[in-house]
């Protein structure tokens, strides 16, 4: 995994103790960019059906 990141892998056993931790946090990431994307696409829709489509985009 460390590679796929170009991160030395030393690196990932400092900062995380366990693969466990690695993925809450990639995961916790992932879903807070995911929500402020929804959040801004939601945000700028006009109506209803233009809500929709950026859910779908």
């Amino acid at each position: 995994m460390a590679a796929r990141a170009d991160v030395p892998l030393w690196s990932m056993t400092y900062h995380f103790e366990n693969m466990d931790d690695l993925l809450v946090e990639a995961f916790t990431r992932f879903a807070a960019g995911t929500g402020d994307t929804f959040e801004r696409r939601l945000a700028a829709a006009p109506d209803r059906d233009a809500a929709a489509e950026a859910i779908w985009r």
